[in-house]
C-alpha cells in the first residue's frame, strides 16, 4: 500500500482507503494522530474502519504537529493520518486556496515529489478563527479584524505553536494582512490542555484575542466573540 496523507476535513472515506491496495501488507497499519482531540478521535475511527474490513490496525497515538506528522509518514513511522489540505500546502509554503477542489489538486500536486498520496475530500472543516472576550474592546461592534488595525496599543494574541510558525497562513502573515500591531503573548501546545490555557488567559485578560479553531467546544460554552476575517485569510 502506498503511504496515504490526508485530505481536508477528517471522516467519511475510510472504507475506501481501506480497500485501496492493502492486501500484500503483513503486518497491521499503523494510523498517526496530530496532537488535538479531534484528531485522536478519528484516528481511532479510521483503525476501526480499517478493522470492520479485516485489515489489521494500530494507532500511533504520538501527538505530533502537521509537521511532525508528515516527518513520520515520510520516514514509514506511519501509513496514513488525517490533515488538511490548508495545512499541507501551508507547510510547503504555498499560497493559501479557498475553493475545496481546486485546494485538492494543489495538494496533490504538493505531496507528489514526495511520493506521498492524498485521499479524497471529506466533507469536514475545522477552520482557524480569532477569537475575543465577550465584552472586551476587541469584541465591540463592528467585531472584525480589520477593526483593530488602528489599535492604540500592541495587541495580546495567544496561539497554538504551530499557528506561530506557519509561514503562510499563521502569525505574521496574519497581522500583515490585517496591518495589526500584535505581539504573540502565548504560545501553547494544540492539545486539550493547551487549549484550556489559552482561553482561560483569554478569559482572565492575559491575553486580547485567541487563535483557535472553528470546533473548539469552549466558543459556545464561554460565548466567546468570532472575528469576522473579510480579507479571507483563512484558507476554506
Amino acid at each position: 500500500m502506498t503511504r496515504l496523507h490526508h485530505a481536508v476535513r477528517p471522516l467519511a472515506l475510510l472504507a475506501a482507503l481501506a480497500l485501496g491496495g492493502c492486501g500484500e501488507i503483513d503486518r497491521p497499519l499503523v494510523v498517526g494522530t496530530k496532537d488535538f482531540a479531534e484528531q485522536q478521535v478519528t484516528a481511532q475511527l479510521l483503525a476501526q474502519t480499517l478493522r470492520a474490513h479485516d485489515i489489521p490496525a494500530e494507532v500511533d497515538d504520538t501527538a505530533r504537529d502537521s509537521l511532525g506528522a508528515i516527518g513520520a509518514l515520510w520516514v514509514g513511522e506511519i501509513d496514513l493520518y488525517v490533515d488538511y489540505t490548508g495545512s499541507i500546502l501551508a507547510l510547503g509554503g504555498h499560497p493559501p486556496v479557498h475553493e475545496d477542489p481546486t485546494s485538492f489538486v494543489a495538494a496533490q500536486e504538493a505531496l507528489a515529489p514526495f511520493e506521498l498520496d492524498i485521499g479524497p475530500l471529506l466533507g469536514f472543516s475545522n477552520d482557524y478563527v480569532v477569537l475575543a472576550r465577550p465584552g472586551s474592546r476587541a469584541a465591540a461592534a463592528p467585531a472584525r479584524l480589520s477593526a483593530l488595525a488602528d489599535a492604540g496599543q500592541a495587541l495580546r494574541m495567544g496561539m497554538t505553536n504551530e499557528f506561530r510558525a506557519r509561514p503562510v497562513d499563521g502569525f505574521e502573515p496574519l497581522t500583515r494582512r490585517y496591518g495589526l500591531r500584535a505581539e504573540p503573548t502565548l504560545l501553547v501546545p494544540s492539545s486539550a490542555e493547551g487549549k484550556d490555557r489559552l482561553y482561560a488567559a483569554l478569559l482572565d485578560g492575559d491575553i486580547d484575542l485567541a487563535v483557535g479553531f472553528s470546533t473548539d467546544t469552549q466558543l459556545a460554552e464561554v460565548g466567546l466573540v468570532r472575528l469576522a476575517d473579510e480579507r479571507h485569510f483563512f484558507t476554506a
